[in-house]
């Protein structure tokens, strides 16, 4: 028995992205239900895709039962609700799938109703290894929907990898529209605790401003009980009732975790976060080996030089260190005392092969100091020749 790779992107085999074209992909994954991984791939903006084509899609795929991969990409199509409803009747079918990668972003009519469908459908995928899961903007998205997704994940012990995106910009700035709150929180800590395999987790739910502090520690706590865990990508920007006290608990989860080798840790936008969050990280940090490490804290106006010196204090403790991104963009209060003794860790650290530094320009921070930074930097000797190395903004 011969198995087959398929990989479909609407820039590169064809030219148009309708209903017509969907019927042809759809007659070329039944000529071939022995395909072991699915990429399909639309995300133009001027797609014509409506439900009824990508229902031709979803019927074909449930022949392919050997299949072990899937990503579907369909960011710009016209997909609702009834499309995901779709695609869960025919996800049911796939037993043997090992690793999946959904991307419906910006599809505002996908509810929780749907996503309870796709939720139930995964629950019965009990090989998965890899769950992505992007429905940034999709605004009809709630607590409910991140709880039944949650209830789900419980039952799929042979996690391995699992990346939830739920980035909700568009409610920004609609008073009383903010759907993600601490319950969908405490509820995927809860799955968290079941899945004891897991070697990365990714989440992202910035802009999802009702989330507090109690929710991020829900979070952090199960983290510390995944003594397998080597990757931790936490994106909550502008969830600005996060405070110092999350960052610490964080902080201090985190130091159970001695498998962590890759950080994220970004609170962009999170104002309420100083000093005392930033020394608690790097109180974490000299007792980790992490080899990358990103932090974002912008417009942290509590942040200061004390924040900054203990960070580069931690940092020379992270012998393993490869890749560094630090932004502090609007922290206004950082001034030459901090950046220098970020120099001084980074003329001892020279094995650095991607650093970007991104601080703002201040009546406190001299030109001297700037440029010595990037002369820094760029004399780093393992800096390599395709990574961002240049970048050491001040604006």
């Amino acid at each position: 028995m011969r198995f087959y790779d398929t990989r479909i992107k609407n820039e590169e085999d064809y030219e148009s992205d309708d209903d017509k074209t969907m019927q042809g992909v759809a007659n070329v994954i039944k000529s071939t239900n022995q395909i072991q991984r699915l990429h399909l791939d639309w995300q133009r903006k001027s797609s014509k895709i409506t439900e009824a084509g990508f229902s031709q899609i979803c019927k074909s795929i449930r022949s392919l039962t050997f299949l072990k991969v899937l990503y579907l990409r369909f960011a710009s199509s016209s997909i609702q609700g009834e499309g995901i409803r779709n695609l869960a009747q025919s996800l049911q079918k796939l037993i043997y799938l090992q690793r999946i990668t959904l991307d419906f972003q910006y599809r505002k009519s996908i509810r929780d109703h749907d996503f309870h469908k796709l939720a139930t459908a995964l629950k019965k995928l009990k090989k998965l290894q890899s769950v992505k899961l992007n429905f940034t903007d999709c605004t009809q998205i709630t607590d409910l929907g991140i709880q039944k997704l949650a209830g789900a994940l419980k039952s799929l012990i042979s996690l391995r990898n699992l990346d939830l995106n739920f980035y909700q910009y568009s409610n920004s700035d609609l008073a009383g529209e903010f759907k993600i709150k601490d319950t969908a929180m405490k509820k995927l800590a809860q799955a968290l605790r079941k899945l004891v395999s897991l070697q990365s987790v990714a989440f992202n739910f910035n802009y999802c401003v009702e989330i507090t502090d109690q929710g991020l520690t829900c979070i952090s706590q199960s983290l510390e009980k995944l003594s397998s865990l080597q990757k931790v990508k936490l994106n909550f920007e502008y969830c600005k009732k996060i405070t110092d006290k999350g960052i610490q608990n964080i902080a201090q989860s985190l130091e159970k975790i001695p498998s962590l080798q890759d950080l994220t840790l970004n609170f962009c936008g999170c104002n309420q976060i100083t000093d005392t969050g930033i020394i608690a990280i790097s109180k974490f940090l000299q007792k980790c080996s992490l080899r990358s490490l990103y932090l974002d804290f912008y417009a942290s106006r509590g942040i200061t030089d004390v924040g900054i010196v203990s960070l580069s204090e931690s940092l020379d403790t992270l012998t393993n260190l490869l890749n560094l991104d630090l932004r502090f963009m609007g922290c206004s209060k950082i001034t030459d005392v901090g950046i220098k003794r970020l120099i001084e860790y980074l003329k001892r650290h020279t094995e650095l092969e991607n650093v970007w530094l991104m601080f703002c320009i201040s009546a406190d921070i001299t030109f001297k100091t700037q440029d010595e930074l990037c002369k820094v930097v760029h004399s780093l000797p393992r800096l390599k020749s395709k990574a961002i190395y240049s970048c050491v903004n001040f604006v």
